[in-house]
């Protein structure tokens, strides 16, 4: 099959900051990233270099546990962990992880007086997804260790790919009308295989599609990059004045995955395949900026019914640095995240449904919706799920566990980089009508609107024969 591979790896290996030992460590958030090639007859010891980070859900007692990471290539993982020279004959203890804030796929505790024993590690895995292995000293016990790796890793040598024949990769330039526009670089191909016997996927195909890698993008004056991450294989720019046959290139960076075992990356790349630069053409940004404090408010009863175009508005993405992280302890957006609108309204229901209709795309896609629940726009946490609708169909949104009074805002965001009409039906959570009291000294016929009310409405009262009648108004609200 073919395998992405981004040919100017080499320069990452050159730019990218590593420790000089390369080692497995205590704090899991700081586990390196280790190749298939690299781990396999990896010899290591349990004695501890910092405070270690313990993990839930262990079969055993952790003590003193150390971490790396891995890309799965295959559909299982298999190893043997062989304990030597143990100071108290207790011997080790291994566990695999999703993450360090994940869950315990597979576990051996070892035992009492282990020390000769060799522990096996098998356990069924994802192919291209990374893992967290943990190796501990039973007991604390303090141990050199042996890994032997049989398979589910690519032990492939790294620098055999610089033999292999390269396809060149492109750049990719979409842009709406008014504004703003977008740039995406596809990576180099090579024709190889999928890495060592059993794999699926090559440890470069890992690196390039878990976003390991990171790219320079060289852009002409007046383009300005407005995403969130400068430095993403796909960003949002913004024209700040006419460019006429600009130039575009691309450069690659340093890793985003932490430290990277360098013994790994010397010598990756192919024979062939780069990103060669492009010309780009665009007259000046001319799309209204509403970021958060600008986002259009609605009272449910006003976007019921409504029908609201996402052409030639853009909220930006200041937002997303205000999004606090969910259960996983990460604050990655549901959907990526390119011209995204944001529109406020609050709650007046526990429960609110909302039936979105997507219509009137200019490139034919659709558009992806989300809800937060923020905070004057310095405070963002994501409500439910989100939502993909193309281009003509419809779907719904609900968020549940809502108080009535709630600011929350909608993201809209183009799917593939659109900009669309939609249609809103509220179906649940608009029918509130909150109860209205006048005082005074007497009883006058209040008459109130006939709809509902909630945060953001304006509507009109009025209070019959109240003229020449000697009531007096002593105070007036809401409940």
């Amino acid at each position: 099959m073919k395998n992405q591979l981004l040919a100017l790896l080499l320069l990452v290996c050159a730019v990218q900051k590593v420790s000089s030992q390369c080692m497995p460590s205590n704090d899991c958030n700081a586990a390196p990233l280790f190749c298939g090639y690299f781990i396999d007859q990896y010899w290591g010891s349990t004695v501890a270099t910092s405070f270690p980070t313990i993990l839930p859900d262990f079969c055993g007692t952790q003590e003193i546990p150390q971490y790396f990471r891995v890309f799965a290539c295959s559909w299982e993982l298999d190893m043997v962990v062989e304990p030597y020279n143990c100071l108290n004959g207790n011997g080790i203890q291994i566990a695999l992880y999703d993450s360090c804030t994940g869950n315990l796929i597979a576990c051996d505790p070892g035992q009492v007086g282990g020390a000769g024993l060799p522990l096996h590690l098998n356990a069924p895995t994802v192919p291209n997804t990374e893992y967290l292995v943990m190796i501990d000293g039973y007991a604390g016990d303090v141990c050199d260790f042996h890994i032997t790796v049989n398979y589910g890793l690519d032990m492939d040598d790294p620098a055999s790919g610089s033999n292999q024949q390269g396809q060149d990769g492109y750049i990719e330039f979409d842009t709406l009308t008014c504004g703003p526009a977008q740039l995406t670089a596809h990576l180099p191909t090579c024709l190889g295989g999928g890495g060592s016997g059993g794999c699926s996927v090559s440890w470069p195909t890992s690196l390039a599609t878990n976003d390991c890698i990171s790219l320079d993008w060289n852009l002409p004056p007046g383009v300005q990059i407005v995403s969130d991450d400068p430095n993403a294989l796909t960003i949002t720019i913004q024209f700040n004045q006419p460019v006429t046959n600009g130039v575009v290139s691309v450069s690659a960076s340093v890793s985003n995955c932490g430290e990277i075992c360098p013994t790994c990356l010397d010598g990756i790349g192919c024979l062939s395949g780069t990103i060669p630069p492009i010309t780009i053409s665009s007259d000046s940004a001319t799309y209204t900026y509403r970021p958060c404090q600008s986002a259009p408010s609605y009272c449910l009863n006003t976007l019921d019914g409504a029908t609201i175009s996402t052409l030639c508005t853009f909220s930006g993405f200041g937002w997303l640095d205000q999004l606090q992280p969910g259960i996983s302890g990460q604050n990655d957006f549901c959907f990526p995240v390119d011209n995204p609108n944001l529109y406020e309204f609050s709650a007046c229901e526990d429960n609110i449904t909302l039936n979105l209709t997507v219509s009137n795309c200019e490139h034919g896609h659709g558009l992806e919706f989300a809800a937060l629940h923020g905070y004057d726009c310095n405070y963002f946490e994501q409500l439910g799920s989100c939502v993909t609708i193309k281009e003509d169909k419809s779907g719904q949104l609900t968020f549940p566990n809502l108080y009535p009074g709630q600011p929350i805002y909608l993201v809209v965001d183009g799917l593939d980089f659109d900009a669309c009409e939609f249609h809103v039906e509220v179906a649940d959570g608009n029918n509130v009508a909150v109860p209205v009291y006048i005082e005074t000294s007497c009883q006058p016929e209040i008459t109130a609107p006939g709809t509902a009310i909630c945060t953001g409405g304006t509507y009109t009262f009025s209070i019959k024969d109240i003229s020449g009648t000697g009531c007096l108004i002593t105070g007036w609200g809401y409940i």
